[in-house]
């Protein structure tokens, strides 16, 4: 598993693509493709649950 970060303010371009219109946005990728989207804040389960589908 990989995390990475990008500054959406110095590289909007990266971000655009995939729609990100709000801060916080994770992405979850799999075999390359976007499989799922978070947006917001949210509590630590929540994120760890969603890292872990």
């Amino acid at each position: 598993m990989q995390f990475l970060y990008v500054d959406t303010d110095k590289h909007p371009g990266i971000a655009q693509p995939y729609g990100v219109m709000g801060l916080p946005t994770m992405l979850l990728f799999k075999k390359g493709k976007v499989a799922n989207q978070l947006v917001g804040f949210r509590p630590e389960p929540q994120v760890r649950a969603f890292v872990g589908s």
